[in-house]
């Protein structure tokens, strides 16, 4: 109350202050401030005249030319504060300080753990939420209003391991160290150690044996020794089966082998088993000894393990072991009869024969070369068409061709020198010479060509064992000067005892003097055959059956058929129930040889028995150059055996001569015996003489190519008559040979050698024994 009196006096007198000075005059007269009175108010003129007043809600005014106090607004806040109290002091209007709450005043205690709030005027330091950071990094919260290091362990820094893990307790971080030997739970495998906890957090390596290096492999040891890891390979020959091996090689693989004995071929290369091969140095495979004999693997040698012949270059085998290469067989074979005198001259071999250790003489003469054929001893050989021989039977067979040719019914015997060699370079064990030698067969004792198509050749060995051909055949040949058609013809085939009647029908021409095949059925061995002219399907046997030419196509029937129609008929081998003539034509005693007809086909004296002969077989077909026959010539006396050869006759004289080119020769000598004819004086009426010259490669008595001129009576010698004779040498110089020959019907001739020749004992015609004709330029 006292407060506002005092207040109202001084605005009062501040009022009349102002009056006074309004007028322009202070109160003292001076211009200054007047001095008060004990009690009174200041004089003024303006407020800024006046002292502020204590109050702080009070403001100097001047009033009246007094200084006087007068509230300030409401709201105003005093200058004096008390921060952090929730409240703001502020004048009310009147002149009285009151308290205002205010809420942004907050008590600020500087705790991060705890807000600082007013409410209502009212201030407090609640404790902030439990986790919330404190400030500083890893500081939080407690909930009840401490910053503290952890609430749990996961708030302290770092990770737990295995050996140390962190703790939280009464706020403050801290670590649990396990247990020194605590192994950790990941270790590296195959080491050799363990690592554990060492006490104090930290790990150390411990030395564990039993974590052993495992390299998978089976060939190689899994070690631990003293914490150190090791893969020692294991023992040779230990087993093992990864990547199909089956024993160890000692230096840590599995392998197949390490030693022959351990593979089924006997080889083992780098690790690996071998298949058997011939040219391992091993005995395996089919092989009969080390890389030779079995199948597919070269012959053996001399010495070597043999089973079979084939396992052997020399083609022997005996007591296992092979042999030397020798002559098994030849053909014409030892003792043979009625060979052809156009057989050309084989030797068989045991095995694969080297060709170039197997010359032949080309001429007449002395005995030489490794393959002789004689008629004397070998005091003088045949003569060859070409000095080596063809090879066949997979170089185990040799064959000449006898230049000149044959002669009839002579004996032959064949020799092979020790040098002849195999393909291995061994020879001959020994020499060979046949016991017996082959004879041939006696001349036809009529012409040939009585007929013109005839079946020439008959093979049923086609495709057997040993074969030289795969299939059978059946060979024509026109022996005849005009070409055959054989449209409407036919081969037909019968058992040797049967009566059934196989047909294979023929077309196309047959030249004269031409051949056609007709193929019949086969196998499996042998080489293919010439082209045929007709082909069939009939199997043959080699060794005994029937064949019928026929104008017709119908099949025969009957074990023997006969009539017009069959133009030709052979039953050959012993068991053969029909036959043309005396006997059956011989059959064939292997697959190689084939039943033939003499004299290149052109024999037909209607005898099965003496036109055929067994020789090595040889199809000719309509490409082969023709052989006429001589259908109207002469015949051949020699080694007849008939009536009409001479007793005796020879060449007397001169052994040899030399002439010039077209000169005539000297004078030739030759004398003739015929009991009853020639032991009466003067020449006889019934003896026809003729001397000539030939080609020293032909044989006057079985090929053609000689002439002859007549010879004249001479004289009387004993119970002989001697004729003389010459002729014209021939143009072309060269060698060539002389003869005489003798008929007594002018047809059937006794060719006359050097040593003579006849019907006598003893006698028998030679090529080696006719007199050389050298003719030079």
């Amino acid at each position: 109350m006292k407060k506002r009196i005092v207040r109202a006096m001084v605005l009062g007198a501040l009022a009349a202050f102002g009056s006074a000075c309004a007028e322009g005059s202070p109160p003292d007269g001076d211009g200054g401030a007047g001095q008060g009175g004990q009690g009174g108010s200041a004089s003024c003129r303006k407020a800024d005249d006046c002292s502020p007043p204590a109050n702080p809600c009070e403001a100097a005014i001047c009033e009246d030319g007094a200084c006087a106090a007068a509230p300030v607004p409401a709201g105003t806040p005093t200058p004096e504060q008390k921060p952090g109290d929730c409240v703001v002091q502020q004048c009310d209007g009147a002149g009285e300080v009151i308290p205002v709450a205010e809420n942004s005043d907050v008590p600020v205690d500087g705790n991060p753990c705890t807000s600082d709030v007013c409410t209502s005027g009212i201030g407090s330091n609640p404790p902030v939420a439990t986790g919330t950071a404190c400030g500083d990094a890893g500081s939080i919260c407690d909930g009840n209003g401490a910053c503290v290091e952890c609430l749990t362990a996961a708030d302290c820094p770092g990770s737990d391991t295995t050996c140390q893990s962190r703790t939280c307790v009464m706020g403050g971080c801290g670590v649990d160290n396990a247990a020194a030997g605590t192994p950790l739970p990941s270790q590296m495998p195959g080491d050799c150690t363990k690592t554990v906890c060492d006490g104090s957090g930290g790990t150390s390596p411990e030395v564990d044996d039993s974590d052993v290096p495992v390299d998978g492999n089976a060939c190689t040891a899994d070690v631990c020794a003293a914490g150190s890891p090791s893969n020692p390979p294991l023992a040779l020959d230990a087993a093992c089966n990864q990547s199909g091996g089956k024993v160890c090689n000692g230096a840590g693989l599995c392998v197949q082998c390490n030693a022959g004995a351990q593979c089924p071929s006997g080889v083992c290369a780098a690790g690996v088993c071998k298949a058997a091969s011939c040219a391992d140095g091993v005995e395996n495979g089919s092989e009969t000894d080390v890389d030779c004999g079995g199948a597919g693997c070269p012959p053996c040698g001399v010495g070597e393990s043999c089973l079979v012949p084939a396992d052997c270059h020399g083609g022997l085998c005996t007591a296992g072991l092979c042999q030397p290469p020798a002559v098994v067989a030849t053909s014409p074979a030892d003792a043979a009869t009625g060979a052809p005198v156009t057989s050309t001259v084989a030797v068989t071999f045991s095995g694969a024969m080297d060709p170039a250790t197997l010359t032949a003489q080309t001429t007449v003469g002395p005995c030489t070369g490794a393959v002789q054929v004689s008629t004397d001893g070998f005091a003088t050989c045949l003569g060859f068409a070409a000095a080596l021989p063809v090879m066949s039977g997979n170089g185990a067979v040799a064959t000449w061709t006898p230049s000149p040719a044959l002669s009839y019914g002579t004996t032959y015997r064949v020799r092979v020198a020790a040098t002849a060699k195999g393909t291995d370079g061994t020879a001959l064990a020994a020499a060979y010479t046949s016991s017996v030698g082959f004879g041939t067969a006696t001349p036809p004792t009529s012409a040939p060509c009585s007929s013109s198509v005839v079946i020439s050749q008959i093979y049923g060995g086609g495709g057997n064992s040993g074969a030289t051909y795969k299939n059978d055949f059946i060979e024509l040949h026109n022996r005849g000067g005009t070409s055959v058609n054989l449209a409407g013809w036919s081969v037909q085939y019968a058992s040797a005892t049967g009566t059934t009647w196989l047909v294979t029908n023929l077309s196309g021409t047959l030249a004269p003097g031409g051949y056609y095949l007709v193929q019949q059925a086969g196998g499996s061995s042998g080489m293919a055959m010439p082209a045929s002219d007709a082909t069939g399907t009939t199997n043959m046997s080699a060794s005994a059956g029937k064949i019928a030419l026929v104008n017709a196509t119908a099949a025969l029937s009957g074990g023997c058929p006969s009539g017009a129609k069959i133009l030709d008929f052979v039953g050959y081998g012993t068991t053969a129930t029909c036959f043309k003539g005396s006997g059956v034509a011989p059959g064939a005693s292997s697959a190689a040889q084939s039943t033939q007809r003499l004299a290149a086909a052109c024999t037909d004296t209607g005898d099965n028995k003496a036109d055929f002969a067994t020789a090595s077989v040889a199809p000719r077909n309509s490409t082969t150059m023709a052989s006429a026959c001589a259908c109207a010539g002469d015949i051949t006396a020699n080694e007849s055996d008939q009536p009409y050869e001479l007793d005796f006759c020879n060449v007397q004289s001169p052994v040899s001569l030399t002439v010039s080119a077209a000169a005539m020769t000297p004078v030739i000598y030759g004398r003739a015996y015929e009991a009853g004819v020639t032991e009466a004086a003067d020449a006889s009426a019934a003896l026809k003489v003729e001397v000539g010259f030939g080609p020293a490669n032909i044989n006057p008595t079985t090929q053609s190519g000689w002439q002859f001129f007549p010879a004249t009576y001479n004289a009387q010698v004993g119970n002989d008559d001697e004729y003389k004779g010459s002729f014209l040498a021939p143009a072309l110089p060269g060698a060539y040979r002389y003869a005489y020959r003798m008929t007594l019907d002018g047809t059937r001739w006794t060719y006359c050698d050097l040593n003579g020749a006849g019907s006598g004992a003893g006698l028998s015609f030679e090529v080696t024994q006719l007199p050389a004709l050298t003719v030079v330029p």
